[in-house]
């Protein structure tokens, strides 16, 4: 965990394809950094985890037939670190930990028997409460393939919606309270491994708007429950589909008796049967820029804030202001804590700055340019706003 850094958490049930989004995420953002002086880092276990992922992912694409199976999933807690540094200032740095926990750690009775009364999940409970993002990723071919009415029971139980919603129930209460209604709140709904349902292949039966209305009908309480919490401050939400791979695509999918032990819940388990497309098969991810882009663009639009409002005020106020937010050490305290010191610069001493802290200003400027350039260069095209104001 890095030192005054911005919180996100992913809250998903098991094998719903997390680590897959991660490494997407990290994929793409690193692609739209093109022509920046901007570089994304993983701390030293989100860097062995992310490169063994793409390490099995080229490995299945030597297959003839993709086995996301072989994809591990969490087995513990994961605080992923993730920074975005200048180039040219190492010192100029935004990082974020992103928390991913085992889906099934969702299910209370899971928890009790894993005995997580040592505090692994009051130390999550704690970060999602914190986290100005929440994604919850949705395996689509689970959503999409359920037709009789047992495999739509078994999908639901399988996507542990009930389990998300009360998690989201958790973290929206909690950006609701007093000390955090000021700070950015977004949840973001990702349907992941979409190719089929997006038509990305240029396949028959390709319904996008299928996809849209299932999500909105099995996640609706979501939705609802988001809209009842937010009763004093907006709270974002987002749907933003995500290919994981771009090469792959479900053939069938079968629904099979699930074992016994399996922990969800449900009589039935999906069987799915994708394959790769083309001669040469590459990994082309689509949409998962758009999460990075809100991270930045939320730091962004603090950092203006706490700019403009310090243009208002006095030196002695700023002072005051800026230890009050500093010792929260939440949205307001983190940017504090990274970029606070400009603000205490009145415009007398200003003019009297010296060439470190012209420089410095300078760097500080060019990190805004090039967050700009990477929040405008993010693939948002399937991004849509289903914000509800209550």
């Amino acid at each position: 965990m890095a030192d005054g850094a911005f919180k996100a958490a992913v809250v998903g049930p098991t094998r719903v394809g997390k680590t897959s989004l991660l490494t997407a995420v990290f994929t793409e953002t690193q692609d739209r950094l093109g022509g920046t002086e901007l570089n994304i880092e993983l701390d030293e276990r989100t860097e062995r985890l992310v490169h063994q992922h793409q390490i099995e992912q080229r490995a299945v694409l030597e297959q003839t037939e993709f086995n996301g199976a072989v994809l591990a999933g969490t087995q513990n807690i994961e605080m992923h670190g993730i920074t975005l540094r200048s180039l040219n200032e190492e010192s100029l740095a935004i990082p974020f930990d992103v928390l991913d926990f085992p889906g099934k750690w969702l299910d209370p009775e899971e928890r009790r028997q894993a005995r997580l009364a040592d505090g692994r999940w009051t130390l999550c409970e704690r970060h999602i409460r914190e986290s100005m993002l929440l994604l919850v990723p949705i395996d689509a071919a689970v959503l999409m393939e359920a037709v009789t009415n047992e495999q739509k029971l078994s999908s639901y139980r399988r996507l542990g919606i009930v389990h998300v919603e009360n998690m989201v129930r958790l973290w929206a209460r909690s950006r609701n309270m007093a000390d955090h209604q000021q700070e950015p709140a977004t949840l973001m709904l990702v349907p992941v491994k979409c190719e089929k349902y997006l038509g990305v292949n240029q396949r028959p039966g390709a319904d996008p708007d299928a996809l849209r209305a299932r999500v909105r009908d099995m996640y609706g309480r979501v939705l609802t429950v988001v809209a009842n919490e937010a009763r004093h401050r907006r709270i974002d939400v987002l749907y933003n589909p995500v290919d994981t791979f771009g090469c792959v695509e479900l053939v069938e999918g079968h629904w099979v008796k699930a074992d016994a032990d399996d922990g969800e819940g449900a009589a039935l388990a999906l069987s799915p049967r994708y394959r790769l497309i083309g001669k040469k098969p590459e990994i082309r991810v689509t949409g998962a820029s758009a999460i990075m882009r809100e991270l930045a663009g939320a730091v962004l639009a603090g950092r203006a804030a706490l700019e403009a409002e310090a243009e208002r005020i006095s030196v002695e106020e700023q002072a005051k202001l800026l230890a009050r937010r500093a010792e929260a050490k939440g949205f307001w305290g983190t940017l504090v804590f990274r970029f606070g010191g400009e603000l205490s610069e009145n415009k007398a001493s200003y003019h009297h700055a010296t060439q470190a802290e012209a420089r410095a200003r300078r760097n500080r400027a060019q990190l805004d340019a090039d967050m700009k350039k990477l929040v405008d260069n993010a693939d948002t095209s399937r991004s849509e706003n289903w914000t509800v104001m209550s």
